[in-house]
C-alpha cells in the first residue's frame, strides 16, 4: 500500500480518536483502594510485591491482564534488576494496563463509527463513507487498496481484529 493512502486512513483514524480518548488520573479513592489491596500482598511488609505477584493485585483491582503481558512486564523489570516493585511502581504498571485497555476501546469506538451497519465489518462502501465526510476523499481504487492490505482473511471487508492489526502495524 502507498505510504500516501495508508497516511490518509490513519488520519482518519487519529481525526476519530482525538474525539474519544481522554487521559485518566487516579483519584484518591482509587490511590487507596490500589494501595489497600497492594497491602494485602505484601507479606513482609517491605512496601513491596514480588513480580510474580504483579498480575494478582491487578485482577484483585479488577485488571485483566494477559499472561503474555505480565511475562513482558517481569522480563523488563528483571532485565533492570529489579526482582520487587513497591507501590509507585506497581501503579505506573497499572496505569500503563489501563491505557492499553482504553486504547483498544478507543480502536473499538472509531471502529464502530465506521461500521455504519454495525454488522461487524468495514466494507468498501462504509470505508468510502468515511473518507468523504471525515477524511481526505479517495478514489474507489484507493479505498479498495486500503480493504486489500488490512483483509487478511480476503473476504473484501475489514472486521475488528484486522483494524486494530492494522492501525498498531509499525
Amino acid at each position: 500500500m502507498s505510504q500516501k493512502i495508508r497516511f490518509h486512513f490513519l488520519s482518519l483514524f487519529f481525526s476519530l480518536s482525538k474525539f474519544i480518548t481522554q487521559m485518566t488520573e487516579y483519584d484518591q479513592n482509587q490511590i487507596s483502594e490500589i494501595s489497600e489491596a497492594f497491602n494485602l500482598y505484601d507479606k513482609d511488609c517491605d512496601g513491596k510485591i514480588a513480580l510474580n505477584e504483579i498480575g494478582i493485585v491487578a485482577r484483585s483491582l479488577g485488571r485483566s491482564p494477559t499472561e503474555k503481558q505480565l511475562q513482558e512486564y517481569e522480563t523488563k523489570l528483571r532485565n533492570e534488576e529489579i526482582e520487587q516493585i513497591d507501590l509507585n511502581q506497581f501503579m505506573g504498571i497499572l496505569k500503563e494496563m489501563d491505557e492499553n485497555k482504553e486504547d483498544i476501546e478507543d480502536l473499538r469506538k472509531a471502529f464502530k463509527i465506521l461500521d455504519k451497519d454495525g454488522n461487524g465489518v468495514i466494507d468498501a462502501a462504509e470505508l468510502r463513507h468515511a473518507m468523504t465526510t471525515i477524511g481526505e476523499k479517495m478514489t474507489l481504487e484507493e479505498i479498495n487498496e486500503i480493504i486489500s492490505e488490512f483483509d487478511t482473511n480476503n473476504d473484501g471487508k475489514i472486521d475488528f481484529n484486522e483494524f486494530v492489526t492494522a492501525i498498531l502495524k509499525d
